[in-house]
């Protein structure tokens, strides 16, 4: 993907992307950025939609970070052409334009150099019962709150690991929802044990700890090493039944309880989003800690596939602070190889903010040997468990196709139709991949990843038919 035009496509409108463009901007570089969301900031910094209350907002620390960002990259607005609302669907192979989907119509952008910032979805985790309406992510119980100022429920759970789990109870409990309980699955004392690399980030420490005590302030009780075994209800979500987890996080049914919900966020980790670096044939490698592929990049976050640059969550699970700092490298590469500035001078700007991320990254990695996912997960499901939601695949399925000798992630589609549908495997793809490599005792390399097709979304036909493609200057 070679620069026709001293322009550069950015693909999110992230931390990651955002930076990227007011590093551009600081260098005259005009961008034109893609986000399908209607506002900018991403997942992270996601606003409450027009017309709704903010306070919930502005009463995190996050809307601190957010405005901060916002305001320096609004000076910078002019150098930026906006594409919100656009959901990009791949690139045309023969002139490599991508193409990107806007009020229904399917538009392609020039063939610029672009960073991709795509950042994560979470990780879904299949077991008897999650299909059950009321159940749903973290991440999505926490936005309808937050910026849809919609209540999920009435009593909730939120189920799984990591801190995010905090921050929505948080967010759920402020908005006048019960929310009956926090299940970690992590050990408390796994946590402890990385508590010097803590230090590497005392401001996020001092956050989590203010929301540990949010929770005992507030009466809500948080289970340290315990985790979902199945969801109950008629037509709906009734009950959540929880146990303690073995060290390999499979669930003590002995010693199992429930617990009355009409809701619950499910929340165990996340999954890079790589289908745009992997349409465009970028290099990929596996990462046991972020628990998935993700693309090759060097120093400079340039990918194996010239003028092909990634920033955020999508090259490695890392947060919004990194990802910040990213976008400015990435956006500095792309002026490196186009001779707007020297490495030398380069490296200047950026040393603070790699000292900055290489801290960042160090303080992550405690939470990734406290919440690093464990094989016992892969055991939830029954046989009669949905694993694949879009084509209805079942778990038996799954056990049947291996039994006759599928080996990877390409002979288990073929053989199930999973990740044949809307979704691509974005829901059952990193599953599948985990319990493949589990029961075959082979590598996550050896068993593969879902490939993406164009388009990487569904589209309407009528986008295509009888118009010509028009072209986004």
């Amino acid at each position: 993907m070679k620069s026709k035009t001293s322009q550069v496509t950015i693909v999110g409108a992230g931390p990651a992307g955002l930076s990227a463009a007011i590093q551009l901007a600081e260098f005259n570089i005009k961008s034109t950025i893609v986000d399908e969301n209607p506002e900018i900031g991403g997942a992270i910094f996601k606003q409450p939609d027009k017309g709704l209350d903010k306070s919930l907002f502005r009463n995190e620390k996050t809307y601190i970070r957010a405005k901060k960002l916002f305001d320096e990259f609004f000076t910078y607005q002019s150098y930026v052409n906006l594409q919100l609302g656009s959901e990009v669907l791949g690139d045309f192979s023969l002139s490599n334009e991508l193409a990107f989907l806007h009020n229904d119509k399917v538009k392609t952008l020039p063939n610029n150099p672009v960073i991709i910032c795509t950042g994560c979805y979470e990780r879904a985790q299949p077991f008897p019962g999650w299909t059950l309406p009321g159940i749903m992510s973290v991440g999505g119980i926490q936005l309808q709150t937050k910026c849809g100022n919609v209540k999920p429920g009435h009593k909730i759970a939120l189920v799984g690991t990591g801190p995010l789990l905090l921050v929505a109870a948080k967010q759920l409990h402020q908005a006048g929802i019960k929310v009956v309980g926090v299940v970690e699955a992590g050990l408390k004392k796994d946590l402890i044990k990385n508590m010097f690399t803590l230090f590497y980030n005392t401001k996020l420490l001092k956050e989590g700890f203010s929301y540990i005590n949010y929770m005992k302030n507030n009466k809500i009780p948080i289970f340290y090493g315990h985790g979902v075994v199945s969801a109950r209800g008629n037509n709906e979500l009734e009950e959540l039944v929880i146990a303690p987890y073995t060290k390999e996080w499979k669930p003590i049914q002995e010693k199992s309880f429930s617990i009355q919900v009409d809701s619950a966020g499910i929340g165990y980790g996340y999954v890079p989003r790589i289908q745009l670096t992997q349409m465009l044939k970028c290099e990929h490698e596996f990462n046991a800690n972020i628990g998935g592929f993700y693309p090759k990049v060097d120093h400079w976050q340039r990918t194996t596939i010239e003028g092909v640059y990634v920033a955020g969550d999508n090259g490695g699970i890392y947060g919004s602070e990194v990802a910040l700092h990213q976008g400015r490298i990435a956006a500095l590469a792309y002026l490196i190889d186009n001779k707007k500035i020297t490495v030398e001078k380069a490296s200047r700007l950026i040393k603070k903010n790699r000292k900055k991320m290489n801290n960042l990254k160090k303080f992550q990695s405690s939470f990734d040997n406290f919440s690093g996912l464990k094989s016992g997960l892969l055991t939830l499901p029954d046989s009669d468990t949905i694993v694949c939601r879009c084509e209805h695949v079942k778990m038996e399925s799954i056990d049947v196709a291996i039994n006759s000798g599928v080996k990877n992630m390409t002979g288990l589609k073929i053989r199930t139709r999973v990740g044949m549908g809307d979704c691509q495997g974005k829901m059952c793809g990193s599953f599948c991949a985990e319990y493949l490599s589990y029961k075959l005792g082979d590598t996550r390399e050896k068993i593969g990843a879902m490939k993406p097709r164009f388009p990487m979304s569904p589209i309407p036909f009528s986008s295509i038919t009888n118009k010509e493609l028009e072209y986004e200057k």
